[in-house]
């Protein structure tokens, strides 16, 4: 009867932050929000030194030699977060616990742009044994969502086509899965690997080693996975926040 009375009271929780309008911020697993809109007071061309979380947990701030570039209008109307893949990215120090939970079961969730041939890194999370992060390749994209010993790949075709995409990466026990606006293009099993709590860095626009060629709107973390339902809200959400 416990089990049912929990996930009765789920439902409801997930039927509340699905009623209009819905607002990322309702949602209990989020963790940290970095949203472009925050800094829409900023004009063209304008470096970015710092970017404020909504959940108010961190804020990213230059950690390259140089710093990314604010575009006003990046392509549809609205702006963005440019980095050069040169030597511009935005990081933090960071523990594990608070922005990825506990277990190691996460998602992470990006609105980016990538050039049709993408270079190298789109964040990385590292410093202890865990290796979270992305890193995109001509043709493969490869994803750690705990240890890069069970990184797994999957075809950037989708999205590296210098155009605007919600991707979502979540990680549940062994399993991994990622969808890019809404339509999944991974979902298999591998080891759960290890999980280690405590003291990290977070780096958006850098990869070990490789800084990337990338535009941010939007990158969130959640410290479990998703329901369907609130991830395809948030889907719709994020493809419309602009």
């Amino acid at each position: 009867m416990l089990g049912f009375g929990l996930s009765f009271a789920h439902a409801l929780g997930t039927q509340n932050v699905l009623q209009q309008p819905f607002d990322p911020l309702n949602l209990g697993e989020m963790s940290e929000w970095f949203d472009f809109r925050t800094l829409t007071g900023s004009a063209d061309g304008d470096p970015v030194s710092s970017w404020v979380g909504r959940r108010g947990l961190y804020t990213l701030a230059q950690t390259g030699t140089a710093r990314p570039t604010w575009k006003a209008d990046d392509g549809d109307g609205s702006a963005s977060i440019s980095m050069d893949g040169v030597d511009d990215s935005l990081g933090t120090g960071i523990n594990n616990e608070l922005l990825f939970g506990t277990t190691g079961d996460m998602e992470i969730w990006l609105v980016i742009k990538l050039p049709p041939v993408p270079a190298a890194g789109v964040f990385t999370s590292t410093g202890i044994s865990n290796q979270i992060g992305l890193n995109t390749g001509a043709e493969n994209a490869t994803l750690s969502l705990c240890h890069g010993s069970v990184s797994i790949t999957f075809p950037t075709a989708l999205l590296a086509d210098n155009g605007w995409h919600v991707l979502r990466l979540m990680k549940s026990g062994s399993r991994r899965a990622v969808a890019i606006d809404g339509s999944t293009v991974y979902d298999s099993t591998t080891s759960a690997g290890p999980y280690v709590t405590g003291d990290d860095a977070l780096n958006l626009g850098y990869y070990f080693g490789s800084y990337g060629v990338v535009g941010f709107r939007h990158w969130l973390a959640f410290t479990e996975p998703l329901s369907d339902a609130v991830s395809a809200a948030l889907t719709s959400y994020l493809g419309d926040a602009k």
